[in-house]
């Protein structure tokens, strides 16, 4: 199957996701993958084509490549991504550390502002698993487009909604294990409070991120349990200790030594018998 445009020809790889108003497909032209999701149901097309209209007028994003119709359908092509470990298996995976973490978030939230993704379509990403960690670090947003007929309804605060969810699951064993309430004011903050813009978002996920690394880093990080947090002062202390310990057991073993050797070694002995009430005292000369 091939759709064409004007000038380019798109063959389709595979069906991606297949709904009663429209349908998603992965395709490529030459080398190069794409995401093609037409329009089918009239309905659909007046709610979703303003939308795609203003999306090609929105500074700093290029991920809508083009838009044609082809045979009735309207298509909006749109650039592939490897979508990767999803934040849902993140969120899953324990052997993940909380800076790993952190890092993450703040790629995502970097991205965001860089590419200046739709929040509609950011929202949809989140909501159904499709924005993942790649192998080479990046972030992966995956464009499968699986509440379209949603997105005229849906804003910013919605957005901060499900990514205040996703922020909360997270973090949710290292809340556990760390005195971490920044993160806690951050999801609640943005839910709350809705940003104006994903600028105004990486500004306040910014400030958490370098507060919780410097704690990491200078080791100040606090641990809920108060078992862990004796050690942990232990491990601090020990070592300043470590020094003085050693001084005081080199100055007693000086003592003893020195002690020992101004004993008279070639004194006398004696000896002390009794019989009854009398004492005899006997020197015996040492040999």
């Amino acid at each position: 199957m091939i759709f064409e445009s004007v000038n380019v020809k798109y063959e389709v790889i595979n069906l991606t996701d297949e709904f009663e108003e429209y349908a998603v497909y992965l395709c490529r032209c030459g080398n190069v993958k794409y995401t093609i999701c037409c329009l089918k149901s009239e309905k659909l097309k007046k709610r979703i084509c303003p939308l795609l209209i203003k999306m090609q007028e929105i500074a700093g994003y290029d991920d809508l490549v083009d838009i044609f119709t082809d045979r009735n359908d309207i298509c909006a092509v749109f650039r592939y991504d490897e979508c990767g470990t999803t934040f849902n298996e993140v969120c899953d995976d324990e052997s993940l550390s909380l800076g790993k973490k952190l890092d993450i978030v703040y790629r995502f939230c970097s991205d965001l502002c860089i590419r200046n993704i739709p929040f509609y379509m950011a929202a949809d990403m989140l909501k159904n698993s499709n924005v993942g960690v790649r192998n080479d670090g990046r972030i992966g947003f995956c464009y499968r487009l699986c509440e379209m007929e949603q997105y005229a309804d849906s804003d910013m605060t919605e957005f901060c909604r499900i990514f205040g969810g996703i922020i909360q699951k997270l973090f949710k064993a290292e809340k556990r294990e760390f005195e971490i309430d920044e993160i806690d004011k951050f999801a609640d903050g943005i839910i709350n409070d809705t940003p104006a813009d994903y600028i105004e978002l990486f500004g306040r996920f910014q400030r958490v991120y370098t507060e919780l690394c410097d704690k990491i880093n200078s080791g100040k990080l606090k641990s809920r349990n108060k078992g862990v947090r004796i050690w942990s002062r232990l491990k601090v202390i020990v070592p300043m200790l470590k020094n003085f310990v050693i001084g005081a057991l080199l100055i007693l073993a000086c003592f003893i030594l020195a002690r020992t050797l101004f004993t008279d070694k070639n004194s006398d002995k004696e000896t002390i018998k009794s019989i009854g009430s009398i004492i005899v005292e006997e020197n015996i000369d040492s040999k």
